[in-house]
């Protein structure tokens, strides 16, 4: 079973889209076979599943919702023929392919009658009138696209232009005519003003159309200019984008070189320790050597023990001083290897501490641009009410020193103290 789905409102409205078996998904994306650009519908927004010799509609959980004759669909739910979606915005119908389709009535067409001519005048009499055809459908879905718009257009005036000669030859026949047609009944007169009327009518089309390609072609040049403005604000963005980045990549690969001289630290660090198990190896064997020459010695000791006496016994606590005197430095040895080991672990975790503060240290350097742009606001708009202060002051020093000046002059006056003295009281 195929099927058929028209495009009953919204962006593509009046496409119609054949569906073959299989699944169909409808929404925005690249990956959905049935795109719509309308308000309101998501992503992955429904599907269509054609299998079995059914059709299916299941919502792909969206935010808008889909809706089936009215109801909002929860599920997948099987369609029938005629039945009708709405996505969002866009509303569409399904048909089936396998349906019974009801004929639609058919109107009766006007049928001329031809007029009968006198009997002793047969070869004067006109052909027989034919029936006029029925004129174009005006309901017709009108594309969004200008181009097919301008075709439908040119179209429409074609076949006007043709109905035009049709009606001037219909015309001048039934003028010849005209005398027998009035003794006939008087149909003539009845088919020229149904040609003149249907010539009205698809001018009327034909004038419509027209000023629909003018309001296409408006929006279009509108979306345009909205489309390089847009542009022009993208390249904008991506340039202040690429500064900020360059600026950050600046400050990361600083923190990069000091936390790679910390790693380094860290490195020599190790190599330090490395050396000290070295010597700690050897130390170890040097250990073993002695307690073996000092079992030699206790053996020799023991052999001697007799002769030597007190001596020997002096010996043997000397070694054995020795000995613990190594196993001293030995315990000293291992203390220290455990304490540059805990050194490492502390460098190891200083290292990750510091990682965690580039990152905050990144965060902060957003920070502190946010604030330092807020600074400089505010730091322009002090500096202009300051400037503002200082005008209306050097405005008030000007008049203090007018007032001054003419304070002076009345001073140096002849009679300016009596003048003051009278003022005064």
């Amino acid at each position: 079973m195929l099927a058929r789905l028209t495009i009953l409102s919204g962006k593509r409205s009046g496409e119609v889209l054949e569906l073959a078996p299989g699944e169909h998904q409808i929404g925005t994306g690249r990956a959905a076979e049935i795109q719509l650009r309308d308000k309101d519908v998501g992503f992955k927004h429904a599907r269509l599943i054609i299998e079995d010799g059914a059709v299916f509609l299941e919502d792909l959980k969206s935010k808008g919702g889909t809706y089936l004759n009215g109801e909002k669909v929860e599920e997948r739910v099987p369609l029938k023929d005629q039945d009708e979606l709405r996505l969002g915005t866009a509303e569409l119908r399904i048909e089936l392919a396998g349906a019974p389709v009801a004929a639609a009535p058919v109107a009766a067409a006007p049928v001329a009658v031809a007029p009968v001519a006198p009997v002793e005048d047969d070869e004067a009499s006109p052909p027989p009138a034919t029936a006029a055809a029925p004129p174009p459908r005006v309901d017709e879905a009108v594309p969004d696209d200008p181009d097919q718009l301008k075709e439908l257009v040119r179209d429409l005036r074609r076949r006007l232009a043709q109905k035009t000669q049709e009606a001037q030859a219909l015309t001048e026949a039934l003028e010849a005519s005209a005398g027998a047609a009035s003794d006939a009944g008087g149909y003539a007169p009845s088919v020229a003003e149904d040609l003149e009327a249907r010539n009205l009518e698809l001018q009327q089309i034909a004038d419509e159309k027209a000023a629909l390609v003018l309001e296409r072609d408006e929006e279009l040049a509108a979306q345009r200019r909205e489309i390089a403005q847009l542009e022009q604000r993208v390249a904008e963005a991506r340039s202040a984008a690429e500064k900020q980045k360059d600026s950050m990549a600046g400050e990361v690969l600083r923190s990069h070189e000091k936390l790679e001289e910390w790693r380094d630290e860290v490195k020599t660090a190790k190599d330090e320790v490395a050396r000290f198990e070295e010597v700690n190896s050897e130390l170890l064997l040097e250990n073993e050597e002695l307690k073996e020459r000092l079992a030699a010695l206790q053996f020799q000791v023991e052999q001697q023990a007799a002769d030597r006496g007190s001596l020997v016994r002096e010996r043997v606590k000397e070694l054995q001083a020795e000995a613990e005197r190594l196993e001293q430095s030995n315990a000293e040895l291992r203390t220290l290897v455990e304490a540059y080991e805990e050194k490492i672990d502390e460098l190891d975790e200083r290292v990750e501490e510091l990682e965690g503060e580039n990152e905050a240290l990144e965060k902060l350097i957003v920070e502190v641009r946010e604030e330092l742009a807020r600074t400089k606001t505010e730091r322009e708009t002090m500096v202009k009410t300051l400037r503002q202060k200082l005008k209306r002051l050097e405005e008030r020093a000007e008049e203090l020193e007018g007032e001054r000046a003419r304070a002076q002059a009345a001073a140096r006056a002849p009679g300016a103290a009596e003048s003051a003295v009278e003022a005064r009281s």
